[in-house]
């Protein structure tokens, strides 16, 4: 039943998830931190990212660094900035190798040159599940958060200048979006203190617990 239903939960999330790291805020594995952390210090390194997370018993803290080089394909004249955010977990649900949980992050996006800079948070949930294949041990996590843009879009769905006064303002619907910290990834469980993952906004990163 578990298995069934993290199963649908992925493939209903799946389409969203990708929309949302191509459309809103690219999402990075290995930097990403789901409900299955353990206690201690964790460090990971994406292509676009790092992050530094610290858990104990059912609650993690953490912060992380990336840029938004994902969405350049999109945007190729957009000003690739450093994002600055920090996050916090709480575990509520651990059982028979599904874990879920609540997360919470606020996100500084410095902006490009002449622009504003955007603070934004967002609330949402955490889900992971281990499991093996070929005997090697993995574990799939999907983070599904929303958050509330402060961005003026046209709707063609391209940013658009503060200053540029001849488009309307979004209303509230329209400014919601899938947040900072959603993101959807597979790591393989190398070894006890080490994953290799893959997902998200970044082909290839790597976790590592002390």
């Amino acid at each position: 039943m578990k298995r069934l239903l993290l199963t649908l939960i992925c493939s209903a999330s799946l389409a969203l998830v990708s929309q949302a790291s191509m459309f809103s805020q690219p999402a990075h594995a290995a930097v990403q931190r789901s409900s299955d952390f353990e206690a201690g210090h964790t460090l990971g390194v994406g292509l676009y990212g790092l992050s530094y997370d610290y858990g104990v018993s059912w609650f993690s803290i953490g912060l992380q660094a990336g840029s938004r080089s994902a969405a350049q394909s999109l945007y190729p004249s957009s000003y690739t900035t450093l994002n600055l955010s920090s996050r916090l977990m709480a575990r509520v649900y651990q059982e028979d190798g599904l874990t879920a949980g609540v997360i919470a992050g606020l996100q500084l996006d410095p902006g490009s040159p002449g622009d504003r800079a955007y603070l934004t948070p967002d609330l949402g949930v955490a889900i992971a599940y281990d499991f093996s294949q070929f005997e090697w041990p993995f574990v799939i996590r999907m983070n599904l958060t929303l958050a509330l843009s402060e961005r003026n879009t046209a709707f063609y769905g391209g940013p658009v200048s503060s200053s540029d006064y001849s488009q309307p303002s979004p209303n509230l619907l329209q400014r919601l979006i899938f947040g900072p910290q959603t993101s959807l990834e597979l790591a393989w469980l190398a070894s006890e203190n080490m994953e290799i993952t893959t997902g998200g906004g970044t082909l290839l990163g790597m976790r590592l617990k002390f």
